[in-house]
């Protein structure tokens, strides 16, 4: 019996420091892209108009709405049947795959660039933002094809050709920035700097899954998008709820009030953005971790480790924020070189909406470790309407920090509803055992 102790407590410190790398990995890789975007911003903020960086936050938004929605689409189905089938099944499933999406890229591109032009030429749409949309486009398909091969090598545990092909598109994504602010129009040329950026990444991490295994180039494409869109159907709807929550913002407020008004919101959230960061890190690493922790524990130990780290995560947010609260002065003044008003409310606002954040990023785990994704994107559209219908009303009443106050409005309410459906996932499984 004595012999075994220690060897039980050589297993936990093993699996305490497996976890540690786990999450340093996701941690690090999220970094460094987050890291890169953050210096984008900066150059931006600092050697371009407020409009200027104003369309290149609304450009960037939407390319992450169309990045969100694929993954959410592709992921479920593609990474379960990797790591399931055997290798001619991947071969065929990749293969068919990147056949169909491509396809379809290519004609929905085709097709927005068409209708750009045609608004351009009647009128609607100045030279300018005609040639802003279209390279915002061109961008977005590049963006997507880069995004699959990421997410077809994270499921094939391939980190390390990820963090290579990551390190090129950073490097070129942050001179390529600092280069268009050199142009007449820094966000188009931003945005083209993004669209290499990906192409050369994408070329990267393609090479690298075909030196790992080759996939059938033959394989036709009809029949997966129907298999996926059983798998991702609620995930994409949830996706696109749940970008409205943390990007639609933009877009209200340069509709409500100008597109001006955007700078601001978007220079105050830079700030914390390291928040951001450790949440997106955490949570890209926790789903299987819970879902784990649930099945070889119980809900109820489950929910004690979840909470616990959390917890810690919370106090490690709000260690950050006192430090980025009492530098506020410095930052805007030598960093940013920006001033705007209502910066300490949009601060404070930002902040209680980036911690509400993280707990729920991580909290939401548990319910979806037990199969909830329904219930959980229910809940996430209810709390899209409040926040809509609050952020409206707030914008129109206070100007720009309404909308980041509607936005801690629907947060909080997602947030109450997990810990509800928590409870009841106890309750549940108490009941049962």
């Amino acid at each position: 019996m004595s012999a075994l102790r220690p060897a039980a407590r050589l297993q936990a410190l093993l699996s305490r420091a497996r976890l540690v790398h786990v999450f340093g990995m996701g941690v690090t890789m999220q970094a460094l892209l987050s890291g890169a975007n953050l210096i984008v911003g900066l150059i931006l903020i600092r050697r371009a108009s407020d409009l200027q960086y104003s369309y290149y936050i609304l450009a960037t938004g939407a390319l992450l709405l169309a990045t969100s929605l694929q993954a959410s689409f592709m992921q479920p189905y593609l990474v379960t049947q990797i790591t399931r089938v055997e290798l001619a099944a991947r071969r065929e499933l990749v293969g068919g795959v990147l056949r169909a999406s491509r396809r379809s890229a290519l004609w929905l591109c085709a097709a927005a660039l068409a209708l750009t032009a045609g608004a351009g030429l009647l009128g609607y749409l100045s030279t300018e933002h005609a040639l802003l949309v279209g390279v915002s486009l061109v961008a977005a398909v590049l963006a997507l094809g880069r995004e699959f091969f990421r997410m077809t090598l994270f499921a094939y545990r391939r980190p390390l050709e990820v963090l290579r092909a990551d390190l090129a598109y950073v490097g070129l994504l942050i001179g390529g920035a600092f280069a268009a602010t050199l142009g007449a129009q820094p966000a188009m040329l931003a945005m083209g700097a993004l669209g290499l950026a990906a192409l050369v990444a994408g070329a990267m991490l393609r090479a690298g899954l075909w030196r790992y295994e080759p996939w059938d180039k033959a394989a036709g494409g009809s029949d997966v998008l129907k298999r996926m869109a059983v798998w991702g159907g609620w995930s994409v709807t949830g996706a696109g709820i749940h970008w409205l929550l943390i990007q639609g913002y933009s877009y209200l407020v340069a509709g409500v009030l100008d597109v001006g008004h955007v700078a601001a919101l978007a220079a105050t959230r830079l700030v914390l953005m390291p928040v951001f960061v450790l949440s997106g890190g955490v949570s890209m690493l926790l789903f299987p971790l819970t879902s784990r922790w649930v099945h070889e524990s119980g809900v109820r130990a489950g929910t004690r480790r979840l909470v616990l780290l959390v917890a810690a995560l919370a106090a490690l947010a709000l260690c950050y924020m006192g430090v980025m609260w009492l530098l506020r002065d410095w930052i805007f003044s030598v960093i940013l070189k920006k001033h705007f008003e209502q910066r300490d409310l949009l601060l404070l606002l930002w902040s209680a909406v980036f911690l509400v954040t993280l707990c729920r990023d991580q909290l939401a785990m548990l319910p979806a470790s037990r199969g909830k994704f329904r219930n959980l994107t229910l809940l996430t559209g209810v709390s899209a309407l409040v926040w809509l219908l609050a952020s409206y009303l707030a914008v129109r009443t206070f100007g720009a920090p309404g909308a980041v106050g509607g936005i801690l409005t629907g947060e909080l309410l997602n947030l109450l509803g997990i810990l509800v459906m928590i409870v009841l996932e106890t309750r549940r499984a108490a009941a049962a055992g």
